[in-house]
């Protein structure tokens, strides 16, 4: 009843369960949820406030779905109020559960103020971050995927190069995929070697939403997958190998005819 009253929000019946129901504020449902997660997945930030003023652990975490705390709910939900409410209560930000880091729950969905907070309250720490992937990615890989220029610098002015370090596939490439020139750019212009460089390949095959699999693709192949015009024109501009292979035997030129643009073909064909 008190996971119920929290996900939809009924502050009363919250009150009246605990106060008078004594219901136990940290108690599972079936699912292995305590009351304080339901109400942060819901958005539920006054029913959130009297459950942590009854004393609920605002870092216990599920038995199960990923072992999430309230603060990893609230950053996958991007629910700014309800994370700050929560970091106020002493909530942890060093908890890793089996998949992923709050740090990485907020880039994955483009929360820049959620993960300045997280970072801020890591405080001199915060280096414990790096390293922290989810099916080999980081919080940068997160980031260029939604398009965050601005959570994407703040990620590498904080940690450098090792933020995307020993990791499949290199941020750049995850931009030329998107055909994010603004993302390109920013990567570019704070020299990720080898990690942004315009030849450098990704290690391990890569999927493409067009359906093609690839390996040692280079990011002038993947921006042309992508289709974006602008975003071979940068590559182009920095003397990108046009002519460099993945692991069978494509060249940028194949990828450009596979995605069916001619004018990234007659862009190849005449450089």
């Amino acid at each position: 009843a008190l996971q119920a009253a929290s996900m939809f929000g009924h502050l009363d019946i919250v009150k009246l369960l605990v106060a008078v129901g004594h219901a136990d504020v940290d108690a599972e449902d079936i699912f292995g949820r305590m009351p304080l997660l339901v109400a942060s997945s819901a958005g539920q930030v006054e029913v959130a406030e009297a459950l942590l003023a009854f004393g609920a652990d605002v870092n216990k975490t599920s038995r199960i779905d990923w072992r999430r705390s309230a603060l990893s709910a609230a950053a996958l939900i991007a629910d700014v109020e309800m994370v700050t409410l929560l970091l106020k209560n002493m909530a942890s930000v060093f908890y890793v559960g089996s998949e992923e880091s709050y740090l990485f729950a907020a880039c994955r969905r483009g929360g820049t103020e959620i993960a300045e907070k997280i970072i801020d309250a890591a405080g001199a720490c915060k280096s414990e971050f790096v390293g922290i992937q989810y099916d080999s990615d980081s919080p940068l890989h997160q980031t260029i995927r939604e398009g965050n220029v601005e959570l994407a610098r703040i990620l590498i002015d904080d940690y450098g190069a090792n933020v995307c370090a020993g990791l499949r596939l290199s941020p750049f490439h995850v931009a030329c995929s998107n055909g994010d020139v603004q993302c390109m750019k920013l990567l570019l212009e704070k020299q990720l070697e080898p990690f942004a460089a315009v030849d450098y390949k990704s290690r391990l095959p890569v999927n493409n939403d067009i359906g093609l699999r690839i390996g040692e693709a280079s990011p002038l192949l993947l921006a042309c997958l992508s289709g974006s015009i602008d975003a071979v024109k940068l590559l182009l501009s920095m003397h990108a190998d046009v002519h460099a292979r993945d692991v069978n035997g494509e060249t940028a030129l194949h990828a450009a005819a596979f995605a069916e643009s001619r004018s990234i073909v007659e862009m190849l064909v005449e450089a």
